[in-house]
């Protein structure tokens, strides 16, 4: 038996990012804070978007080439072939903003007869015109949560997040706390003394 075909609207993406408790968009879609994201949209600029302006473009090139998020393989880069005839890797944000679907990988059909064919058979079978096979073979729906970068994204962020709230503590409590934390390992250490000797 088939399973049905996802359609990645914007209803399926928030009713997704609504079940698992996320924010309906990613907070991550942005040129300075995803790689994926700039890449995305950087690319899209060769294939009929409006391109990013090329010092600008430039500037983030050589940002995140020196990022440790950045793709190590052709397998996890951001790609397009033949001006358009298929995306892979790209940002969902991205790939809704052009062609109005949450997925990082689209292609075209290979010539007019299949498209044609898979044209005169959704018209048979009455799907509705939102469905993304009457402009593309292929499509692979993703919610940003299941991008691989959202996890590291969130883990840095969490992390820069409590490196200034604690840079930013005044001296005191600073000394305080690393005061408690010396107590604790000593404390910790004698009591593991005293039951070694028992």
């Amino acid at each position: 038996m088939k399973s049905p075909v996802v359609i990645p609207d914007l209803a399926w993406y928030t009713d997704r990012s609504r079940t698992i408790g996320l924010l309906p968009r990613c907070p991550f879609a942005n040129v300075e804070k995803c790689p994926r994201y700039y890449y995305s949209l950087s690319l899209m600029g060769g294939a009929g978007s409006t391109p990013i302006d090329e010092s600008e473009d430039k500037k983030l090139l050589t940002r995140w080439k020196k990022s440790h998020l950045r793709p190590r393989t052709i397998e996890q880069d951001t790609g397009v072939t033949n001006k358009g005839f298929s995306f892979s890797n790209f940002c969902p944000e991205i790939l809704f903003e052009r062609f109005g679907y949450f997925a990082d990988y689209l292609a075209n059909y290979s010539d007019e007869i299949d498209h044609d064919s898979a044209v005169e058979q959704l018209g048979r079978s009455g799907v509705d015109g939102s469905d993304w096979r009457w402009h593309w073979a292929s499509c692979k729906p993703l919610h940003y949560s299941g991008c691989s970068l959202y996890s590291v994204l969130t883990h840095d962020s969490l992390f820069r997040t409590k490196l200034k709230s604690w840079i930013e503590k005044p001296l005191v409590d600073k000394l305080l706390n690393l005061f408690v934390g010396v107590l604790l390992l000593l404390i910790g250490a004698l009591i593991n003394s005293l039951s070694c000797h028992r």
